[in-house]
């Protein structure tokens, strides 16, 4: 069994790319308690030449520094990289936006570019995965499976247009995530027919409602696009 060690020495300690981002209110409680209770549970790490990498416990080391107190470890070398994401999943389950940073960081053009719409748009993660996704499946499914397609042009048009809506009818409606699903599948299904200007012009003179099944608020927005229109109707 390999022995516990204990260190203030803090840059001996490196991450690995993929690990999760630190989740600054979980360092928060952790200190809580290991300044009442001290440090339970040894990081577990992997001996990497002269520096030890953090396979399991990157909160707890977090929290020892902010704490300036020795930080307890284990070195085992069974620990690699991808170890970092089966104790993860095991021990604290994963926010979907975890596998996109994670895949990002290993290089995955799709995940890379997902990180770029969630820091260029002021939408939550889901909302984006959902603009974005070109599968037919839930996105979070999709990514967790890491077989997630994106539309780009798609998911570029379907949260400007929620945006444009917001901004013309004053209604957070538009920013909703049952809205954000019904406009990408309304663009989707009507490929050659769906126009964005005609939307802006229509949609905002009808009133339109959030329902709890999906299909009637995607009825009542194309009832609305096509309200008085006899050519060019979308489904």
């Amino acid at each position: 069994m390999n022995s516990m060690n204990k260190t203030k020495e803090y840059k001996l300690f490196k991450f690995y790319n993929n690990n999760r981002n630190i989740n600054k209110r979980h360092v928060k409680y952790l200190k809580n308690s290991i300044a009442e209770h001290g440090q339970f549970a040894s990081i577990c790490v992997r001996k990497v030449g002269k520096h030890y990498f953090i396979s399991d416990g990157q909160h707890r080391f977090m929290a020892c520094v902010e704490l300036d107190v020795p930080v307890k470890y284990i070195v085992d070398d069974i620990y690699t990289q991808d170890s970092v994401l089966h104790m993860n999943t095991k021990q604290n389950n994963w926010a979907t936006a975890d596998y996109v940073h994670r895949y990002a960081m290993e290089g995955d053009e799709t995940y890379v570019y997902l990180e770029q719409m969630y820091a260029f748009y002021n939408f939550s993660c889901s909302k984006i995965n959902d603009a974005f996704s070109a599968n037919t499946s839930k996105p979070s499914t999709s990514i967790k499976n890491r077989i997630y397609k994106i539309d780009k042009k798609r998911g570029t048009k379907v949260l400007d247009l929620a945006t444009a809506l917001f901004k013309e009818t004053k209604d957070s409606i538009f920013l909703e995530s049952k809205m954000i699903r019904v406009i990408r599948d309304v663009i989707r299904n009507n490929p050659k027919r769906f126009n964005d200007k005609l939307c802006l012009e229509r949609i905002p003179k009808k009133k339109i409602r959030i329902y709890n099944k999906e299909t009637d608020t995607y009825r009542e927005f194309v009832d609305a696009y096509n309200y008085r229109t006899q050519k060019n109707k979308i489904y």
